[in-house]
């Protein structure tokens, strides 16, 4: 009778924890539902916080690819004219030179990409370069996407503007909306402008091509900006193509005084000799996170819109791309 009773007085307690508030004799005998969902968010949080934490684990201890015949090349482009040294990196890209299979491929790492920055917590990718400079953007990208950095290559956006100029130009296509904001690019600038005439192909000058590049608020947003980035720079590889034997002192010399790299003038010498073998070879392209495995939004007032991830999706595509392989 005794246990019979405190099965009952147990089936009570569970049904009352279900229900908003129990009375017997008009007075409450148990919590309200609203501390039970509490209770059940707060259990959900720790499971999502240990899941999270095993993920970071397992992605700790994933060791950083390479392989021989394939060099990984971190591409950074800046604007010392509105930022200081080490201001944030305005373009951001991977250029993989696959020696094995003779093939070259650009990746576009998106700038607002929400990653750790080691020594800062959670960041836009593109501020661990005003953080740490190069050194801690390459750290930051190889620890993120596990794909070693050979070599990294920076380049200011006004000697940017000379290396188009010096191979006449680049051809893209340009749409009704962006000649709107190159527009607007030069009278911001209080710059005067050709007419660039109606939307479609067409070749674009060392500034035009700069403006074209830094294009943000079109429908398309960021992710038009890197497709963008991967049409100059895989116009710029054609045009080089074509270049006159007589005009390649001058562009060399150019682009040694433009850049900034830890490259050696042996390593630039080995790459420029298989490049001239393969010339006309296709660039394949890639945008790192990718739309189907990212999602943007304001997380809070201080971070501004971000590019959240599924980080394992993306290093399994991303080495797949880059290596051929998971």
């Amino acid at each position: 009778m005794k246990r019979a009773m405190n099965l009952f007085i147990v089936s009570l307690l569970i049904f009352c924890g279900l229900a908003k508030t129990i009375h017997i004799c008009g007075r409450p005998v148990i919590g309200d539902y609203e501390k039970a969902v509490d209770i059940e968010k707060n259990l959900e949080s720790m499971e999502k916080l240990v899941h999270e934490r095993e993920k970071n684990k397992k992605l700790s201890n994933m060791k950083i690819k390479s392989e021989k015949g394939i060099t990984n090349i971190l591409l950074v482009g800046v604007d010392n004219r509105e930022s200081r040294r080490n201001g944030r990196s305005d373009a951001m890209m991977i250029l993989t030179l696959d020696q094995n299979k003779d093939k070259m491929k650009i990746t576009s790492l998106m700038r607002d990409t929400y990653v750790y920055i080691e020594g800062h917590g959670k960041e836009k990718l593109n501020h661990s370069y005003a953080y740490g400079g190069i050194n801690l953007l390459k750290k930051t990208v190889e620890n993120t996407f596990k794909v070693k950095m050979d070599h990294y290559v920076i380049v200011d956006f006004q000697d940017f503007e000379k290396i188009v100029d010096l191979l006449g130009g680049v051809d893209v296509y340009v749409d009704e909306e962006e000649i709107g904001w190159i527009k607007k690019r030069f009278i911001s600038e209080n710059k005067k402008m050709r007419e660039l005439g109606e939307p479609g192909e067409m070749m674009l000058n060392g500034e035009e091509t700069l403006a074209y590049s830094r294009i943000r608020f079109t429908s398309s947003g960021s992710y038009g900006r890197t497709e963008r980035h991967r049409e100059v720079l895989n116009s710029i590889k054609n045009k080089t193509s074509k270049l006159s034997f007589f005009k390649y002192p001058k562009l060399i010399g150019t682009v040694v005084n433009s850049v900034t790299t830890d490259m050696k003038l042996g390593d630039i010498l080995d790459y420029g000799y298989w490049y001239s073998k393969n010339l006309h070879m296709d660039m394949e392209t890639l945008q790192i996170p990718v739309t189907e495995f990212s999602e943007g939004g304001i997380i809070n007032k201080e971070k501004g819109w971000v590019l959240q991830m599924d980080i394992e999706k993306n290093i399994e595509v991303l080495k797949k791309f880059v290596f051929n392989s998971k």
